[in-house]
């Protein structure tokens, strides 16, 4: 981090600027493809009843495939509606907390599990002081961008050797075909990761050789960023 361009991160909560909101769905109410005109760039679930409870949800369309959003997920997709199905048979009264950002919101990326239910703002900010403290002793600096490129379409292609603690993936503008993504495993046609051409994804992940991509469409390739 530059030390002329440090954040001053009380002016940035006062101004919610990247503050979340948050979105609360009634688990005992079955529904599908509930539609959501919320725009954002992170997704994260805060609270849920327990580690089997879940949301299946669409970014932008509703022909798009879905992810399923369980206990401590996060997922940063630009997006500008969400179509939401909730399954039957939830507890009554039972609700998971979806929390969204409006902005670069990457408050959640500092808690390896989900936050308790008392976890207020001013405890958020504290944390992000100690972790602003921590890169600067630490790094935290983006290396050179790398490319991971297929030579033939339905084959799995994996990422080179590079130590990292996030990754930005993104694919590129000009593919024609879906990439389906996963880490440290084998990417899935329609059940893994789905990035459409300028579409990006971003992780946290210890090498960028757990970058598992499979692409639709021969020689087409994503962009890779890592930090360490």
């Amino acid at each position: 981090m530059n030390p002329e361009q440090k954040m001053d991160l009380g002016s940035l909560v006062k101004n919610k600027v990247g503050q979340p909101y948050k979105l609360t769905i009634p688990l005992d109410q079955a529904v599908a493809d509930l539609e959501f005109p919320l725009a954002g760039r992170v997704l994260a679930v805060w609270t849920a009843p327990d580690s089997t409870a879940y949301v299946d949800i669409k970014f932008n369309r509703q022909n798009e495939h879905s992810i399923r959003f369980t206990r401590g997920r996060v997922l940063a997709v630009p997006f500008t509606k969400l179509f939401i199905t909730v399954p039957a048979g939830g507890g009554a009264g039972t609700v998971m907390e979806l929390l969204y950002g409006p902005d670069a919101f990457e408050v959640l990326r500092i808690y390896p599990t989900v936050p308790d239910y008392d976890t207020t703002l001013d405890d958020v900010l504290t944390r992000l002081t100690e972790i602003l403290a921590e890169l600067e002793t630490k790094g935290g600096i983006a290396q050179p961008e790398i490319n991971i490129t297929n030579v033939a379409a339905d084959a799995n292609t994996v990422g080179a050797n590079h130590a990292c603690t996030a990754v930005l993936i993104r694919a590129f503008t000009t593919n024609t075909g879906l990439v389906w993504v996963n880490f440290q495993a084998a990417g899935v046609d329609g059940t893994s990761y789905p990035l459409a051409a300028g579409d990006a994804i971003s992780v946290p992940l210890t090498n960028t050789n757990l970058i598992n991509c499979l692409f639709k469409v021969a020689n087409e390739t994503v962009a890779v960023i890592y930090q360490v």
